[in-house]
């Protein structure tokens, strides 16, 4: 299914939210909605830079590589990475695996 994922908080499921420290913070998912024309320019171990975006009053975390978006970020954590980007953390997300137009990622701060 495009856009499900998983997350965690240190190793350790089941924490709300704010326990985790946004350090610790790690999101593995499928990219959402992948463009194919900058999956095509992908190769595992990959890192893209992860950003917010405002699109259409909607704000949208996405995956960016060579500066073009690559897909978004969809996570039942997307609430907690938001906010740590808001509070100055910075992530990325390294590619993990490639299987068609599907590309999985791991989020973590830098």
């Amino acid at each position: 299914m495009s856009g499900s994922g998983g997350g965690s908080y240190g190793g350790q499921f089941g924490q709300a939210d704010f326990e985790v420290t946004c350090e610790k913070l790690t999101i593995d998912t499928q990219l959402s909605s992948p463009d194919p024309q900058v999956v095509t320019q992908l190769t595992v171990g990959d890192i893209l830079n992860i950003a917010q975006i405002n699109s259409q009053g909607s704000l949208l975390t996405v995956a960016i590589y060579n500066g073009k978006q690559a897909g978004g970020i969809a996570s039942p954590y997307i609430q907690r990475l938001r906010d740590c980007i808001i509070h100055g953390t910075t992530y990325v997300a390294r590619v993990t695996a490639i299987n068609g137009g599907q590309v999985r990622v791991s989020v973590y701060a830098v």
